[in-house]
């Protein structure tokens, strides 16, 4: 198990507890329409996208406590440059003397036309955690890869598989989507877990 706060040389301590992008705040019903053209924007360079309405992105990425947490980079001119939005589950935890619940963190969405993606992350990972979350999930899908191993995400055995329908699709990886597929990577806040990977069928 690793634990940030014995970690030897305290870096970690301060890397979970103060943000360092200027500008990011939580996002509100007044950023939907500059969210949703961020969102469609960076989807249409996947081979494999989803057409959002500005409904569905208010239904889904507006934040409300303990379940979708949303956050926006603003720059000193008002247009926003990046988004970030993860969703929160708590599981209760049975016979365990010391800890009574988990609760983890799932990456939705993460887009930005400025910040460096592994800034905006750290800085994910920070406001996860001050909302009391354990674990930080995120799939190798979209433009995720380019911050997973540098952040040092480990890698879990769980697939997902999308069906569409009767359609016929080809192969398509998972870096061309922004659906999730293939590998889940797993940022733990209090501990480390080392799993073997294995491809989806």
């Amino acid at each position: 198990m690793w634990d940030c706060d014995r970690h030897t040389d305290g870096s970690c301590v301060g890397f979970l507890k103060v943000t360092k992008i200027p500008g990011l705040r939580p996002a509100t019903k007044g950023d939907l329409e500059e969210i949703h053209s961020l969102l469609q924007e960076n989807i249409r360079k996947f081979h494999l996208n989803t057409i959002l309405s500005l409904q569905e992105v208010e239904h889904w990425l507006l934040p409300r406590e303990n379940v979708v947490d949303t956050y926006v980079v603003e720059e000193l001119d008002g247009t926003l440059t990046g988004v970030v939005s993860f969703y929160s589950i708590f599981s209760r935890l049975l016979n365990q003397p010391v800890h009574t619940g988990l609760k983890a963190a799932h990456l939705l969405f993460v887009i930005s036309t400025a910040t460096n993606l592994v800034d905006l992350m750290k800085d994910t990972l920070i406001l996860a955690k001050s909302k009391g979350c354990d674990i930080f999930s995120a799939h190798d899908v979209m433009d995720n890869s380019s911050f997973l191993k540098q952040l040092k995400f480990n890698v879990d055995d769980v697939s997902l598989h999308y069906y569409l329908y009767n359609w016929m699709c080809p192969k398509i990886s998972p870096d061309k989507t922004p659906k999730s597929q293939g590998f889940q990577h797993w940022a733990d806040f209090d501990g480390m877990r080392h799993l073997t990977p294995r491809e989806s069928a």
